[in-house]
């Protein structure tokens, strides 16, 4: 496991006190908080680093949204996607080209990611590898619009998406509604990305209730495990993150005889929709903050 902290700034482990040491020097009580103001308007954490301190009462709170002492976990899991303390998803999808620079790039990306400064409110952040080697995903979970808001407006502002590609304003999401396939503990081995383009929120809502009715006396397929509908907050876009035994199944399942035509009205029947096509991931990396119930079964950390 993995404390986060700049070259010169250090912080306690145990919590117990508020100080900050930084460059050899060691501030306490209400020095504290002129020091960390003055690191914060240097830009120490311009380096991609990460300003940790430790805030035991004293400090205002302007600062306490700022940062943490944190630990970061590695898991081995995808995220769970129906947390109840989640307000808020930012998905990236960048294009590598191929599968070495797609490798190359998840793991300059982790990396990045794993050494950097972790806002408050950040819940995860996990990166998905293209099963065709050509494009990566970055799934973040946040607490609410305020947090990721309040990331974005440091004097260093957090940037969202793949560390190392080229950054953009982020596409925010609501989990809309859920269906669950397979019973029991399955584990995920690919998930799956159906994304559509849609004429605002009233067609965001009518597509997925749609989708349910068409479904709903429809035998569930093999290794579908869940499908949970994300609406974007601009009312452009339906991202369908569709959990899966493994690729395979899901390649069955697709070149499967579709007799009712559900896949047929799913991807071109309904006014104001319009399919964008669909990749199939494996996940590459999950990172997580310590004290949280974050791992499913199987999960295992740095």
């Amino acid at each position: 496991m993995m404390l986060k902290t700049p070259p010169g700034a250090y912080a306690p482990q145990d919590g117990t006190a508020a100080d900050l040491r930084v460059g050899g020097e060691f501030f306490e009580g209400d020095a504290v908080e002129a020091a960390f103001a003055e690191q914060v308007q240097r830009g120490v954490d311009s380096l991609g680093l990460s300003l940790i301190f430790f805030l035991v009462g004293g400090c205002p709170a302007r600062f306490r949204s700022v940062g943490r002492a944190v630990v970061i976990r590695r898991i081995e899991t995808p995220p769970e996607i129906t947390r109840t303390d989640v307000q808020a998803v930012v998905i990236t999808v960048r294009h590598t080209g191929d599968d070495t620079k797609q490798q190359a790039t998840a793991t300059a990306a982790t990396t990045a990611r794993s050494e950097a400064f972790w806002p408050g409110g950040l819940l995860s952040w996990s990166l998905f590898s293209s099963t065709d080697g050509r494009a990566l995903l970055a799934y973040e979970q946040w607490e609410g619009d305020d947090a990721l808001d309040a990331a974005l407006a440091l004097p260093v502002p957090y940037v969202p998406g793949i560390p190392g590609t080229e950054s953009s304003a982020p596409v925010r999401y609501r989990l809309h509604r859920s269906h669950l396939g397979s019973t029991g503990e399955v584990p995920v081995g690919c998930v799956v990305t159906p994304v559509f383009d849609v004429d605002g929120p009233e067609r965001q809502r009518h597509f997925i209730d749609e989708v349910f009715a068409m479904t709903q006396d429809v035998a569930p397929m093999a290794g579908s495990i869940a499908a949970h509908f994300h609406t974007s907050t601009d009312g452009t876009r339906v991202f369908n993150y569709a959990e899966w035994s493994d690729e395979q199944a899901h390649i069955d399942a697709v070149t499967a005889d579709d007799p009712q035509g559900v896949r047929r009205r799913i991807t071109g029947e309904i006014d104001g929709v319009r399919p964008c096509g669909y990749r199939r991931w494996h996940l590459h990396t999950s990172l997580v903050p310590t004290g949280r119930e974050d791992v499913r079964p199987g999960g295992s950390a740095w």
